[in-house]
């Protein structure tokens, strides 16, 4: 269904255009899947959308928004800064974690702050330590970063407009906009943000934006240790549904 709207995509960036956005040019598009989440790294559900794109035959692109503000009532923003590794599974069934310290202190001091400005105790950029991990996960990992696009668009009832155009013929979404990690917390974000947005660009371009949904089972928060994520055994019974 992607590629047979490739005719669309001239249409859609005229439509950026006549919007007055600014928009960088969109990594192979017309074949890639998509996740969106505030930084490019990797964890479990990482695994599984690049997992997702490979059966789909989709290039696997990470699109973060790094100059979104960090927020303490997220469970995936709170995983950035402390994050869980996970090394499978001990010989009780449980998960085998460690909890490394990247910022001490109580993270009230980080709240407001744009991620892509946060530091870690050792200096280091929490973006780039972010971004190391998924290189080392997926050598050559493809990034489109579309701060400086939503940042300019402004508010998210506007930029959500951009983010679901891009969903006709660029690329497909891996999301859930309707459970997932953050379950009904995300309810009065879709309804008051996602479903005027999906519904107001199926209106203008007369098809709907593509949107795959991403399964969603415990652990899948957790950051793989190292690259045999395979073998830790959090996504066998996810995997065995695709």
């Amino acid at each position: 269904m992607l590629r047979s709207r490739a005719r669309l995509i001239p249409i859609i960036e005229e439509w950026w255009q006549e919007q007055g956005w600014s928009v960088s040019g969109f990594p192979h598009a017309g074949g890639i899947g998509c996740i969106a989440r505030q930084l490019a790294t990797f964890r479990y559900e990482d695994a599984l959308f690049q997992e997702m794109c490979r059966i789909a035959g989709l290039m696997p692109v990470w699109c973060p928004y790094q100059a979104d503000k960090f927020s303490g009532a997220s469970s995936l923003k709170k995983s950035y800064v402390r994050p869980l590794f996970c090394s499978g599974r001990g010989r009780n069934g449980g998960f085998k974690t460690n909890k490394p310290c990247l910022i001490r202190g109580e993270l009230q001091k980080l709240e407001g702050v744009r991620l892509e400005g946060i530091r870690m105790d050792d200096g280091t950029s929490l973006v780039d330590f972010h971004r190391s991990h998924l290189q080392m996960m997926v050598p050559g990992a493809v990034i489109h970063d579309v701060s400086d696009t939503l940042v300019k668009i402004g508010r998210p009832q506007q930029y959500y407009r951009y983010e679901m155009s891009t969903f006709i013929a660029h690329g497909v979404l891996f999301e859930d906009y309707h459970g997932g990690e953050s379950g009904n917390k995300l309810d009065i974000f879709t309804t008051r943000v996602f479903e005027p947005a999906f519904h107001e660009i199926k209106k203008i371009f007369g098809v709907k934006p593509l949107i795959v949904r991403l399964p969603w089972c415990e652990g899948m928060g957790y950051y793989p240790a190292d690259s045999n994520w395979r073998e830790h055994g959090i996504l066998d019974k996810v995997l065995e549904q695709l």
